[in-house]
């Protein structure tokens, strides 16, 4: 297979070589690449920074890794590339809006049905599934119920954009575990101009098993490595999430103490592995929806810090089907209240003999009219089948 580059970040350069060690190609990037990549030509990669426009039509890449991007024009490329059908991997989040997520599943089911899939790798880590199991696990767990779930994140850059993409990978991981997250809570302390001190960001929410889950992030101190604990009540078990070492993970009942380490694990290689598979027309997970509701909690997560309170997230799937009966049912309650309001103007007008008032029958008939008109373009998406 042959891939190509759309943003050169650390992430899509790892997913670059993994490609490479797994026999791929990597034959060109936007912008132009100037890196160890290779064969890639140079000439191509010169070629393409002037216009990725070329990747459309298959003769340079037969698929795309692409980059995190907060300039308008990432989106714009991630529709026209997915509406022409070629096959994205994408590094989580790509765009920092939770409505551009959802738009592109829409472009994603409505056109080619494209294969669009994250790049999320701590959901496939064998420890993340260790963890996973034990809270499914209940008062069978080597730990007993687990009542919490911690996740301590050191970060020595936070500003806004750097915790919300760190955030949303961990809330995959997350979701991974605990499973479900309907209601989330945030705190976080205000800055001088009355902001959000995203330095300081405290989220707490529960899983549907009652597992309270907390992230927190915090500065870099002793420990550079990402944590994630499982308190149970006969025990805890904590994971150590170094980047680019081996993951630890500790398992504590009473006093003995059991170590597990995950040494012959690798992310990049893992994701290009399940690409395949997802090209291959077989299921994949995490799929976009996936990336979609990782998205759409964080979003939760700053409107929690900004109103004070908890907010719900509901997780329904948005689909073209179902935005359009959203805006017809909203548009039907403002034609209901302006049909209203018409009556007792035009009513007055009439009374006060105002000339061509005496129409406005008509015209609201007609307006009515052609609103249930409207309702027609449902029969453009196909029933489905039962």
């Amino acid at each position: 297979m042959r891939f190509a580059l759309l943003g050169l970040t650390a992430t899509t350069h790892a997913l670059g070589q993994a490609a490479q060690a797994a026999g791929h190609e990597v034959t060109a990037a936007y912008p132009g690449l100037r890196s160890s990549l290779e064969p890639a030509d140079a000439g191509q990669s010169s070629a393409l920074a002037d216009d990725w426009q070329a990747l459309l039509g298959g003769k340079i890449a037969d698929a795309v890794i692409v980059g995190h991007s907060a300039d308008e024009l990432r989106l714009e490329q991630l529709r026209t590339l997915i509406q022409a059908g070629v096959p994205l991997l994408v590094e989580h989040p790509v765009v920092d809006s939770m409505l551009s997520f959802y738009e592109l599943d829409m472009h994603r089911q409505g056109s080619t049905g494209a294969v669009l899939m994250p790049f999320i790798p701590a959901r496939w880590h064998p420890a993340v599934a260790r963890l996973a199991e034990m809270v499914a696990a209940g008062e069978r767990s080597p730990i007993g119920q687990v009542d919490q779930l911690i996740f301590d994140r050191p970060m020595p850059v936070r500003d806004r954009q750097q915790v919300r993409s760190a955030l949303a990978s961990d809330i995959d991981l997350l979701r991974t575990v605990a499973g479900t997250l309907r209601k989330i809570g945030a705190m976080s302390s205000a800055t001088a101009a009355g902001g959000i001190d995203w330095a300081n960001l405290n989220v707490q929410t529960a899983g549907p098993s009652g597992c309270l889950v907390r992230w927190s992030i915090g500065p870099v101190e002793d420990r550079t490595a990402a944590q994630v604990a499982l308190v149970g009540r006969s025990g805890k078990a904590t994971l150590t999430m170094p980047i680019d070492e081996q993951w630890v993970l500790q398992i504590r009942t009473g006093s003995e103490t059991r170590t597990e380490t995950y040494d012959e694990w690798n992310p990049t290689a893992e994701a290009i592995e399940r690409f395949e598979l997802a090209c291959a027309g077989q299921p994949v997970e995490p799929t976009w929806l996936d990336a979609c509701r990782d998205m759409e909690i964080v979003d939760a997560v700053e409107r929690s810090v900004a109103r004070g309170r908890t907010i719900d997230v509901y997780g329904e799937e948005q689909t073209e089907q179902g935005t359009f009966k959203g805006m017809m049912a909203a548009g039907g309650c403002v034609l209901l209240m302006v049909a209203l309001l018409a009556t007792i103007v035009a009513t007055t007008a009439v009374y006060w003999g105002v000339p061509g008032a005496s129409y406005w029958p008509y015209v609201l008939f007609g307006l009515l009219g052609a609103f249930l008109i409207l309702q027609t373009l449902r029969l453009a998406w196909p029933t489905e089948k039962k």
